[in-house]
């Protein structure tokens, strides 16, 4: 029977699952452990902990926090009294935080601790209640503990109970969320729990969950990917969420947790694949077995695509188990020995990087989404993948491909609309169809590629179309790049910012006797200036000349979150970085510019 409401999902999952492990999370060392029918209880306790401070249905309530349980119980009480969770990203600024609490309507927020309490100045903002999730407040911040409001609720009597979720309705709104704000102003999203239900029940069908998962919570809880497809989904499967710290070694807790499945990111993907790779490769003997195992795996995985497991030829079937033995099992226990599959979302993955994966045997599936729907409408499945596409629209979805490449999406789960900003819904859902601006394409086997999106497809001066994300992609396939950022828009050719693999750089310099201490000197040094010509012009040597960057500047540093060049899900802002380094690429494009390269120190233009 098909759950009424989000609450009525985690009910009935209770009930078939009350003694396995729900959460699990280490505190000062020590793994604990939720089981559903804990979990139940905490959550129905806080709840009547919140309603006894004043929250009723429609009440906003603010959650800003790392991944931590106390998110997930804080998340659902609210929803269970049909309050309405406005969930907020914490790289956004302390200003915008004001702002978009104002422009929701916020009367209650639950925050991390009395450290973030603090820095974002929240007992300035006219809310009734603040709760610290984690710690104790300050003796100057008036805020409750967490422990405080669960034990305000376990002192309603038992004839007193009378739980509001059963009467929450499939339309009532369950969330506004705001989007990340990778081209422009962040937008608030509101979804319902028949968006999110829907959302579940579809996805379900592409990458099915079980009770025997073990989800390791990596992504931000703020963001719908994470929250409806890495939590509320796996709680209504009977599955098992382990959360890590934000300071915690990703793939030592991926070792010691051995989790079955990971949301994650390209661009986290790529930084995991980079560090294995170079795990194999730092000597010539690993070096050869490698590649001759990728090339033995390349062969399998091509052979059994064509049809059955049984038509593999059997010299290659030996040849396929000596390689998996000797090398790709070895990278399965790297990432826990468990990990059935990856769930990716949020930009294209490099063909190499999801390539690597499955002869690891850890199939990366490839999706698409927004928070407009929901988070997932298009997805590759389990036992039907083709690397660089992001598959076919799941269940319950109907998509159209406008003359320019842009997608619509018409779905259950898509948005109710944004908050307060009538004349932006109107301008992005027609007739029930929401306009993703983003520009997609099917390919001979009936899968959709995605480009990127619309506003960050440009033109030169020249009018020569440019796709950015593409050659982006390609020079990060280098393993001295990191990061690529292509500018050009109205110019007459293309430059690039590009941020060096600092530990591939370090060894190529040592390799070759360079005198470099640092990232300053490495990227002012003339010998490595050439080296990252010679990967531009070798990667891009099968590109237009007008799609090749004709000047380069090299960054000693990583793109920031802090200062909102990328989104929470590490996606670049563009306009954020060319802000940024407004001088820099003016230098590049001045007349009296010839080098092909600039260098950058850590101080970034002051605009």
């Amino acid at each position: 029977m098909k759950s009424h409401n989000l609450i009525d999902l985690l009910a009935k999952s209770v009930k078939k699952n009350s003694n396995q492990i729900a959460l699990q999370w280490k505190q000062e060392g020590v793994t604990k452990t939720f089981t559903y029918q804990k979990l139940w209880n905490t959550v129905r306790d806080f709840a009547f902990g919140l309603e006894r401070l004043g929250i009723r249905a429609n009440s906003k309530v603010a959650i800003l926090g790392e991944n931590h349980p106390h998110w997930l119980i804080s998340d659902l009480a609210i929803l269970s009294l049909g309050a309405i969770t406005v969930p907020i990203h914490l790289t956004f600024s302390t200003e915008q935080i004001h702002q978009f609490m104002k422009q929701t309507d916020v009367e209650t927020i639950i925050v991390q601790d009395s450290q973030m309490l603090k820095r974002l100045h929240l007992l300035d903002l006219p809310v009734k209640h603040l709760i610290l999730m984690q710690g104790t407040p300050n003796e100057d911040q008036k805020a409750l503990q967490f422990e405080t409001v669960i034990q305000m609720g376990q002192t309603i009597g038992i004839e007193e109970l009378d739980w509001a979720y059963p009467s929450i309705q499939p339309s009532d709104l369950a969330t506004i969320v705001f989007t990340s704000g990778t081209t422009g102003q962040p937008k608030a999203v509101m979804l319902s729990h028949l968006n999110i239900l829907h959302q579940i029940e579809s996805f379900a069908f592409a990458v099915p969950y079980s009770v025997s998962d073990i989800f390791l919570s990596v992504l931000p809880m703020s963001h719908t990917f994470e929250r409806i497809t890495g939590q509320f989904a796996p709680l209504g499967s009977g599955a098992t969420i382990a959360y890590t710290r934000k300071t915690d070694n990703i793939q030592q807790t991926m070792i010691e947790v051995k989790p079955t499945i990971i949301l994650t990111l390209p661009q986290l993907l790529e930084k995991l694949h980079k560090q294995l790779v170079q795990e194999w490769t730092h000597n010539n003997l690993k070096q050869k077995l490698f590649d001759w195992a990728s090339s033995i795996a390349k062969s399998y995985l091509e052979t059994t695509a064509k049809g059955f497991n049984w038509s593999v030829p059997n010299d290659l079937r030996v040849k396929h188990t000596l390689a998996h033995l000797a090398v790709f099992s070895k990278i399965r226990k790297m990432l826990g020995g468990q990990l059935r599959l990856m769930i990716s979302c949020g930009a294209p993955l490099q063909t190499d990087v999801s390539s690597f994966f499955a002869h690891s045997g850890v199939p990366i599936i490839e999706s698409y989404g927004l928070t407009e729907c929901s988070s997932i409408v298009l997805s590759n499945q389990v036992h039907q993948m083709q690397n660089g596409t992001i598959g076919s629209a799941i269940p319950g979805t109907e998509i159209r491909i406008l003359p320019d490449g842009e997608l619509l999406v018409k779905s259950p789960s898509i948005m109710v609309g944004y908050y307060k900003q009538e004349e932006e819904t109107a301008q992005t859902m027609s007739n029930g169809w929401l306009h993703t601006g983003d520009l997609v394409e099917w390919n001979e086997n009936g899968s959709l590629r995605f480009f990127e999106r619309k506003e960050g497809h440009f033109e030169l001066s020249t009018g020569q179309s440019i796709e950015p994300r593409m050659i982006e992609q390609v020079l990060a396939t280098s393993p001295y790049i990191k990061q690529a950022i292509i500018v050009g828009k109205n110019h007459d050719y293309l430059t690039a910012l590009i941020i060096p693999n600092f530990t591939t750089c370090m060894e190529y310099a040592e390799r070759k006797q360079l005198l470099i201490k640092n990232r300053e000197e490495l990227i002012r040094s003339n010998e490595i200036v050439h080296l990252f010509q010679q990967e531009i012009d070798r990667l891009l040597v099968h590109l237009e000349p007008f799609q090749q960057p004709k000047q380069f500047t090299l960054l000693d540093h990583e793109l920031s979150l802090g200062i909102g060049e990328l989104t929470p899900l590490l996606q670049t802002k563009l306009e954020q970085v060319e802000l940024n380094y407004t001088a820099k690429i003016a230098t590049m494009y001045s007349p009296t510019h010839t080098e092909t390269a600039v260098t950058e120190s850590s101080t970034k233009d002051k605009t």
